[in-house]
């Protein structure tokens, strides 16, 4: 840093103590002042024709507050513009749109027909600058079906074909308000997507491509340090199918509670009390309580060791008529070593052969398998122990980060002796320079006398602009 400034004034930075011009030294002073008064030292100012050596003087001022200065401008970086009134906080806004494509294949030996979708998603948003403390987001989504349309949905029911949970549709997927006015806090009101912790109790499942949303409000404070407490209430929760049928949108009265910690390098834990009332489906109510644990834990050179643990009992709530009580545990531990990540866990998943372990609102499709075998637990409940194995590879020409995930599950019930089958999963991503991202999927579940086989194969492109 100090060598280029030194360049940038025509001079060695090892310079002899002999006699400068005017011009240089004016030069050396207006460079020299600059850079110590950055760090707080007011430099002697010098007469003209002082014979003192510029190097020496200058030198190792230079060389000192150039990485000080360095450091406090990148302390220092700007903040994103604040709006001064109303109609400033619109002109100051950002509009985005991201572009999702997908073709999706099915084949489950206990249908007639193999499934193939083929859609699109375009989600277009705008957030408004801060005002006040407050800004604003409105965003939308559309679906529609582009070439093959050979599948069941809820809102489309086509007998003998498999489901594929992507219905042409337009939805307000978020239309809210973020208020951070009070000192350690932020409040958020409105439409939203759901997104807490690993969000397997409150989540917005992007997987499909109308994701879902909750009407509510959620409240976060980091006012102790280490600790970060939040607060949900919905009041409605759409699910993926939109509201033209009764099993999209659903009247709910629930309460999420959560606090974490995060004092420990590399740990975090936390505990939480999820009341959930669904008053359209009184079968979801369901209150749940529990904690967690989970963390990277630095283990020399490259490598981190990686863990993951969790139990809560979940019983019957509210308007729910149904008796039960269940636990649910899962964990998992794992190390990560340069591009290689590889874990193996288990879950254990209640239920007594009537009701099981429900997780309503939250996302499915990354924990159970990717053949989405379990969106809803089986009655004698699951247990599932497997591994994952993940290689982010070097870039491959126009691929950039590309990665390989590879999972195997084997699963089985939890409440008797009964296997429900295994399952391998493949997935490929990677990213160009042009902002295109892509995903090949493969999933291949194999009964065990449970339900049937079943394949996924999938191809997807995104964007955003």
């Amino acid at each position: 840093m100090a060598d280029s400034i030194f360049r940038g004034c025509g001079t060695s930075k090892h310079l002899a103590p002999n006699k400068l011009s005017k011009s240089q030294h004016y030069k050396w002073l207006i460079v020299g002042s600059t850079a110590l008064a950055t760090v707080g030292i007011q430099p002697a100012v010098l007469a003209d024709g002082d014979t003192a050596s510029a190097g020496a003087l200058y030198g190792p001022a230079l060389a000192v507050a150039a990485p000080q200065a360095k450091a406090k401008a990148k302390a220092a970086k700007p903040k994103k513009p604040k709006a001064t009134s109303l109609r400033d906080a619109f002109k100051k806004g950002k509009y985005s749109l991201g572009v999702r494509y997908r073709f999706h294949t099915i084949s489950e030996d206990a249908k007639e027909f193999n499934a193939v979708a083929s859609t699109i998603r375009l989600r277009g948003g705008f957030r408004t600058a801060e005002y006040k403390g407050v800004s604003g987001y409105l965003e939308f989504d559309h679906t529609a079906i582009v070439g093959a349309d050979e599948f069941n949905t809820p809102n489309v029911p086509r007998a003998g074909y498999p489901t594929i949970a992507d219905p042409a549709i337009t939805d307000l997927q978020q239309a809210y308000l973020d208020i951070k006015s009070f000192k350690n806090s932020e409040l958020r009101i409105g439409r939203m997507q759901p997104s807490h912790d690993d969000k397997r109790y409150l989540g917005p499942g992007n997987w499909r491509q109308n994701a879902r949303n909750m009407d509510g409000v959620r409240f976060i404070n980091k006012g102790l340090k280490d600790v970060t407490l939040k607060y949900y209430y919905h009041w409605n929760f759409n699910r993926q199918f939109g509201d033209s049928i009764a099993a999209g949108d659903w009247d709910t009265n629930s309460h999420l509670f959560f606090a974490e910690y995060a004092g420990i390098k590399g740990v975090k834990v936390s505990g939480f009390g999820y009341l959930l009332k669904v008053s359209d489906d009184p079968k979801q109510s369901s209150k749940t309580f529990g904690g967690r644990i989970h963390g990277k834990i630095p283990m020399g050179g490259k490598s981190k060791f990686l863990f993951d643990s969790h139990y809560a009992k979940q019983s019957d709530y509210s308007n729910n008529a149904n008796d039960y009580s269940e636990h649910i545990f899962w964990g998992f531990a794992g190390m990560q070593t340069g591009p290689f990540t590889a874990k193996f866990g288990y879950e254990n998943i209640g239920g007594d052969g009537t009701n099981a372990v429900r997780f309503a609102t939250g996302g499915r499709h990354a924990f159970q398998g990717l053949a989405d075998i379990f969106t809803g637990i089986p009655a004698n409940g699951l247990k599932d122990v497997y591994g994952h194995i993940t290689y982010k590879m070097p870039d491959i020409g126009f691929m950039k980060k590309p990665a390989i995930h590879v999972q195997y599950h084997d699963f089985s019930a939890q409440n008797i002796s009964q296997e429900y089958g295994t399952e391998w999963d493949v997935r490929f991503t990677f990213k160009t320079a042009g902002k295109l991202g892509f995903r090949v999927l493969y999933a291949d579940f194999n009964s065990q006398g449970f339900k049937s086989d079943k394949k996924h194969f999938l191809v997807q492109i995104n964007t955003k602009f």
